[in-house]
Protein backbone atom coordinates (compact mmCIF):
# COMPACT_ATOMS: atom_id res chain seq x y z
CA UNK A 1 0.00 0.00 0.00
CA UNK A 2 1.55 3.35 -0.91
CA UNK A 3 1.65 6.00 1.03
CA UNK A 4 0.23 9.53 0.78
CA UNK A 5 2.08 12.47 1.48
CA UNK A 6 0.78 14.50 4.39
CA UNK A 7 -1.52 17.56 3.77
CA UNK A 8 -1.80 15.98 0.20
CA UNK A 9 -5.93 15.89 -0.84
CA UNK A 10 -7.50 15.18 -4.32
CA UNK A 11 -8.73 18.31 -5.59
CA UNK A 12 -11.35 19.11 -8.37
CA UNK A 13 -10.97 21.97 -10.21
CA UNK A 14 -13.24 23.33 -13.12
CA UNK A 15 -12.59 25.90 -15.39
CA UNK A 16 -15.75 27.64 -16.00
CA UNK A 17 -19.11 28.69 -13.87
CA UNK A 18 -17.51 26.31 -10.85
CA UNK A 19 -13.75 27.52 -11.49
CA UNK A 20 -13.87 29.11 -7.97
CA UNK A 21 -15.44 25.75 -6.23
CA UNK A 22 -13.04 24.08 -3.94
CA UNK A 23 -14.72 21.47 -2.47
CA UNK A 24 -12.76 19.18 0.00
CA UNK A 25 -13.25 15.50 -1.25
CA UNK A 26 -13.53 12.41 1.10
CA UNK A 27 -14.36 10.02 -1.16
CA UNK A 28 -14.26 9.71 -4.78
CA UNK A 29 -16.19 6.99 -7.44
CA UNK A 30 -14.38 7.83 -10.61
CA UNK A 31 -16.68 7.70 -13.58
CA UNK A 32 -17.10 4.28 -15.40
CA UNK A 33 -17.35 3.36 -19.05
CA UNK A 34 -20.16 1.03 -20.23
CA UNK A 35 -21.46 0.05 -24.23
CA UNK A 36 -24.87 0.70 -25.29
CA UNK A 37 -26.07 -3.14 -26.91
CA UNK A 38 -27.64 -3.45 -30.54
CA UNK A 39 -29.17 -6.49 -31.03
CA UNK A 40 -28.00 -7.54 -34.99
CA UNK A 41 -29.96 -11.33 -35.17
CA UNK A 42 -32.30 -11.68 -37.58
CA UNK A 43 -34.02 -14.55 -38.80
CA UNK A 44 -31.34 -16.16 -41.24
CA UNK A 45 -28.71 -15.65 -37.90
CA UNK A 46 -26.73 -19.76 -38.37
CA UNK A 47 -26.51 -20.11 -34.41
CA UNK A 48 -30.18 -19.35 -33.73
CA UNK A 49 -28.74 -17.21 -30.74
CA UNK A 50 -29.12 -13.74 -30.50
CA UNK A 51 -26.04 -11.97 -31.53
CA UNK A 52 -25.42 -8.70 -29.81
CA UNK A 53 -22.94 -5.36 -30.97
CA UNK A 54 -21.59 -3.69 -29.08
CA UNK A 55 -22.24 0.76 -29.68
CA UNK A 56 -21.75 4.10 -28.28
CA UNK A 57 -19.62 4.30 -25.26
CA UNK A 58 -20.81 5.79 -22.39
CA UNK A 59 -19.33 7.54 -20.00
CA UNK A 60 -21.11 7.50 -16.38
CA UNK A 61 -21.55 9.96 -13.66
CA UNK A 62 -18.76 11.03 -11.44
CA UNK A 63 -20.11 10.71 -7.60
CA UNK A 64 -17.82 12.93 -4.88
CA UNK A 65 -18.59 12.57 -1.36
CA UNK A 66 -17.43 16.31 0.37
CA UNK A 67 -17.47 18.12 3.63
CA UNK A 68 -20.10 20.35 3.17
CA UNK A 69 -18.99 24.11 3.41
CA UNK A 70 -22.45 26.25 2.80
CA UNK A 71 -20.27 29.15 1.55
CA UNK A 72 -19.10 27.23 -1.15
CA UNK A 73 -21.52 25.30 -3.05
CA UNK A 74 -21.18 24.76 -6.78
CA UNK A 75 -22.95 25.91 -9.69
CA UNK A 76 -25.68 23.18 -10.60
CA UNK A 77 -26.67 22.73 -14.57
CA UNK A 78 -24.11 25.41 -15.94
CA UNK A 79 -22.77 24.56 -19.57
CA UNK A 80 -20.40 21.91 -19.40
CA UNK A 81 -16.68 22.66 -18.38
CA UNK A 82 -13.56 21.09 -18.16
CA UNK A 83 -12.89 19.35 -15.02
CA UNK A 84 -9.64 18.44 -13.74
CA UNK A 85 -9.57 15.67 -11.04
CA UNK A 86 -6.30 15.14 -9.53
CA UNK A 87 -5.57 12.38 -7.25
CA UNK A 88 -3.63 12.53 -4.11
CA UNK A 89 0.64 12.33 -4.48
CA UNK A 90 2.03 8.82 -3.80
CA UNK A 91 4.95 8.50 -1.71
CA UNK A 92 7.69 8.08 -4.42
CA UNK A 93 5.50 10.22 -7.25
CA UNK A 94 6.69 13.82 -8.84
CA UNK A 95 3.47 14.21 -10.25
CA UNK A 96 -0.21 12.83 -9.46
CA UNK A 97 -2.15 11.11 -10.98
CA UNK A 98 -5.01 13.01 -12.81
CA UNK A 99 -8.61 12.30 -15.05
CA UNK A 100 -9.84 15.32 -17.09
CA UNK A 101 -13.16 15.21 -19.05
CA UNK A 102 -15.85 17.76 -20.09
CA UNK A 103 -19.32 18.17 -17.80
CA UNK A 104 -21.70 19.91 -15.63
CA UNK A 105 -22.83 19.61 -12.25
CA UNK A 106 -25.55 17.44 -12.27
CA UNK A 107 -26.72 17.82 -8.58
CA UNK A 108 -25.34 18.90 -5.30
CA UNK A 109 -27.16 17.48 -1.80
CA UNK A 110 -25.37 19.11 1.37
CA UNK A 111 -26.02 16.16 3.62
CA UNK A 112 -27.75 16.26 6.97
CA UNK A 113 -26.13 17.08 10.24
CA UNK A 114 -25.67 15.00 13.18
CA UNK A 115 -24.92 15.61 16.47
CA UNK A 116 -21.00 15.71 17.23
CA UNK A 117 -20.13 14.89 13.39
CA UNK A 118 -19.17 16.52 10.41
CA UNK A 119 -21.22 17.87 7.36
CA UNK A 120 -21.06 15.82 4.57
CA UNK A 121 -22.53 16.67 1.01
CA UNK A 122 -22.57 14.32 -2.31
CA UNK A 123 -21.88 16.22 -5.98
CA UNK A 124 -22.82 14.51 -8.81
CA UNK A 125 -20.95 15.53 -12.34
CA UNK A 126 -22.36 14.16 -15.61
CA UNK A 127 -19.65 13.66 -18.03
CA UNK A 128 -20.04 14.63 -21.58
CA UNK A 129 -17.43 12.78 -23.99
CA UNK A 130 -14.30 11.28 -23.53
CA UNK A 131 -12.07 10.76 -19.96
CA UNK A 132 -8.33 11.32 -20.62
CA UNK A 133 -6.60 9.71 -17.74
CA UNK A 134 -2.99 10.54 -17.16
CA UNK A 135 -0.86 8.03 -15.09
CA UNK A 136 1.35 9.58 -12.12
CA UNK A 137 5.64 9.95 -12.45
CA UNK A 138 7.96 8.56 -10.21
CA UNK A 139 11.51 9.28 -9.76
Amino acid sequence: MSEIYDGHTSTLTGDGSNSGWAPEITDITPPTESSEEIDTSHLQTATARTKIAGALTNNEDLTLTINTNPGDTPVIAADNETWTLTFPLLTGELTAAKLEFSGFVKSYAPGTLASNSKLEGTVTLTVSGNVTYTDSTTS
